[in-house]
Formats: structure tokens, sequence, C-alpha cells
């Protein structure tokens, strides 16, 4: 795989593992406490769902869905 496909394929990977945590954060009761538990688990959670996320990429992913659900919960 050359360094273009890779790219492409970790941008994917990030992609799908960002929707995952937005999707399991706003179809439970308290999203907030959600975020804390994937925060927790750490990347084993998304090695469980099959997604090869470095923790570098893992807490950018964290970062990003953090801001994006506190802004859903006060609107």
């Amino acid at each position: 795989m050359n360094k273009r496909q890779r790219k492409k394929q970790e941008k994917k990977q990030m992609l799908l593992a960002f929707n995952d945590v937005i999707g399991e954060c706003l179809a439970s009761e308290d999203p907030m406490v959600t975020l804390k538990e994937i925060k927790t688990q750490g990347e084993k959670h998304f090695e469980e769902l099959g997604f090869d996320v470095p923790p570098v990429v893992f807490n950018e992913i964290m970062a990003g869905c953090e801001q994006i659900i506190k802004e859903i919960i006060h609107q």
C-alpha cells in the first residue's frame, strides 16, 4: 500500500470511529457519561469494533466528539 492509499485508509478509519462515538453517545440517556466511559476504555473500544486507531488519533477523536456533544446537549 502506498503512502496515499494508507492516508486515505487512515482517514476512513478515523471518520468511522468518530461517527461511532457520536452515535453511541447520542443514543444513550446521558451522552457525556457514555463519552467518559469510552475515554476510559481507550483504544480498546475501537479495537473491539475492528478499527485501528492509534493513541494520538484517539485523543483527537475524543476532543472533537466532546465539543460536538456539548454543543448538541446545550442547544
